[in-house]
């Protein structure tokens, strides 16, 4: 059962990450598409996260981290709401 932990977390990071549709069906009305991609990119990380710190996964050496790749995909994901619209 150990060894399913990561990949049931990874898989409802996913599943936090494809459902954009659905939860503006279910949120209150006024919220744009692009409040409800954010929030669901928020819930999709910080279940990546809880897997990172639950099974010890960050990493000890952070000088080896690929920083600059990393700041490209987030300042991507950030302007990605003044992209679509």
């Amino acid at each position: 059962m150990r060894n399913l932990i990561g990949p049931l977390f990874l898989l409802v990071s996913c599943l936090l990450f494809s459902i954009t549709g659905t939860l503006q069906q279910l949120a209150p009305e006024g919220h744009t598409p692009v409040v409800i991609t954010e929030v669901r990119m928020l819930l999709g990380s910080l279940t990546i996260l809880a897997w990172c710190l639950l099974n010890h996964r960050l990493p000890s050496n952070w000088s080896a981290v690929p920083w600059k790749p990393m700041l490209i995909a987030v300042a991507s994901s950030s302007i990605y709401k003044y992209v679509i619209n």
